[in-house]
């Protein structure tokens, strides 16, 4: 399978959009498409992703380091103290 890219990568992390992107995703809104998901995620600076099934996170890079983490449904790991 060959990968297409939809949209260049922004060069800033907007990890504010990410998360909206990942919201629209897991609540299946109307119109959505995982070419579109990847599209926004681009557009809002994300470079790739890491999914760990054991770890139960998906792992969403910037061009320069900058990440954010989002846990499974339901697997949220306790504020530490």
């Amino acid at each position: 399978m060959e990968a297409t890219r939809t949209k260049p990568v922004a060069q800033l992390f907007d990890s504010a959009t990410v998360k909206e992107a990942i919201s629209e995703a897991e609540a299946l809104v109307p119109g959505y498409t995982y070419k579109g998901f990847c599209a926004k995620v681009a557009g809002a600076g994300c470079a790739g992703y890491l999914v760990s099934f054991l770890g139960k996170r998906v792992l969403y890079y910037g061009r320069t380091g900058e990440t954010h983490t989002e846990y499974f449904p339901g697997t949220q790991p306790a504020a530490k103290s």
